[in-house]
């Protein structure tokens, strides 16, 4: 039960860590720069607890693909952000990718 948890944890710290980068770019705020890179740090951190429990290359295969998923649907839902064919195609790569594990 921890495995799934440490997994969509790492994916909201993802998601922080990249809102917080560009509300930096946007606005310059030196703080913000210094929280988002904090919160990479801390998903480091998580990434090395995840590996108590699959090997690495699981770990980068989960992560990336919902990282993928996640981060596209969150930035198309927050930011209005387009969708692009490429995008597309990298989600429907990804869920294959999360369906072949399970095989």
């Amino acid at each position: 039960m921890k495995f799934p948890l440490l997994i969509a944890l790492i994916t909201a710290l993802d998601i922080a860590a990249l809102v917080t980068a560009r509300y930096y770019v946007d606005h310059m705020k030196h703080w913000v720069l210094v929280l988002s890179l904090s919160i990479f740090a801390i998903s480091a951190f998580v990434y090395v607890q995840l590996m108590e429990f699959a090997v690495t290359a699981i770990i980068n295969v989960l992560y990336a693909a919902f990282s993928t998923i996640f981060i596209t649907l969150f930035y198309f839902l927050v930011f209005k952000e387009r969708i692009t064919r490429g995008q597309w195609v990298g989600i429907l790569i990804a869920l294959l990718g999360i369906i072949m594990l399970e095989m």
